[in-house]
C-alpha cells in the first residue's frame, strides 16, 4: 500500500483551516478521497469541454460530495435511522454489504452512515469514471474539480462561503483568504513539484467556484 501524501502534519493544518468542527478522522479520510481523486482525474479525464452530458454529470458528481461531506456531521441517531430506511428498499445487498475498504475511508461496517456513504462514494467513484471520449483533453479540468471538492469541505467545515475566502487584495497585490490558504496549502503538501503563483491559483480557485455556482465544474 502506497503511504498517503497527507502527512500528521500537513492534515492537522488543513482541518484548522478548514474550521476543525468536524470529527478529524472522517475530516481525515475525506481529504484522502479527495487527493485519491484528483490524482485520479489527471491521468485519466479526457472530456469534451463544454459537452452538455459531461456538465451534467459533473455537476451530479459534485453535488454527491457535498452530500458525503453533511453526512460526516449529521447526527448519528438520524444516521441509523436512515440506514434503517436503506435496508428495507429496493437496493442491491452487494452494494449495501459491501466489506469496509480503504478506498472510501471508512474501518467499521456497522457504523451508522455507514451503508449510505458507501453507496454515496460509490456513486462519485462511478461518475468520476464515466467520460465522454471525444474532444480535447482539458488540462485544468482535475485542478477544477478539485477545487470544487475541497469548496465542499470548506464551507461544511467553516459554514462560509469558498467564493467569500478567497480574494484578491488591492494593498497587497494578491490573492488571499482562508480557502484560498486551504487549496494552496493542500497542493503544495501533496504536490510541491506543482508550481502555482498567486495570480494563477487565486483566478482558477475564483473561475472553478463561479462555474460551480452557474451548474458547471469547469470554466469556458
Amino acid at each position: 500500500m502506497n503511504r498517503s501524501k497527507i502527512c500528521p502534519e500537513l492534515a492537522q493544518k488543513l482541518f484548522l483551516l478548514q474550521g476543525g468542527s468536524t470529527d478529524f478522522d472522517s475530516f481525515l479520510a475525506r481529504i484522502e478521497h479527495v487527493l485519491r481523486r484528483f490524482e485520479k482525474r489527471e491521468k485519466s479525464i479526457h472530456g469534451k469541454a463544454g459537452s452538455k452530458e459531461r456538465k451534467v454529470l459533473s455537476a451530479f458528481r459534485a453535488s454527491l460530495q457535498k452530500s458525503l461531506n453533511i453526512l460526516d456531521k449529521m447526527d448519528e441517531e438520524l444516521c441509523a435511522s436512515i440506514d434503517s430506511s436503506l435496508l428495507l428498499r429496493d437496493i442491491e445487498a452487494d452494494i449495501l454489504k459491501l466489506e469496509p475498504d480503504e478506498t472510501i475511508g471508512f474501518s467499521e461496517p456497522e457504523t451508522a452512515g455507514f451503508r449510505l456513504a458507501k453507496v454515496l462514494a460509490a456513486a462519485t467513484d462511478v461518475l468520476e469514471d464515466y467520460t465522454p471520449k471525444a474532444g480535447r483533453p482539458n488540462s485544468n479540468a482535475a485542478l477544477n474539480e478539485l477545487i470544487c471538492d475541497l469548496g465542499a469541505m470548506f464551507e461544511i467545515g467553516t459554514g462560509g462561503q469558498a467564493a467569500s475566502a478567497c480574494y484578491f487584495s488591492g494593498p497587497s497585490e494578491e490573492y488571499r483568504g482562508l480557502f484560498y490558504d486551504f487549496v494552496e496549502v493542500f497542493l503544495k503538501g501533496t504536490h510541491p513539484q506543482k508550481i502555482y503563483s498567486n495570480a494563477a491559483l487565486g483566478k482558477t480557485i475564483q473561475r472553478a467556484l463561479k462555474a460551480e455556482s452557474e451548474g458547471r465544474t469547469k470554466p469556458v
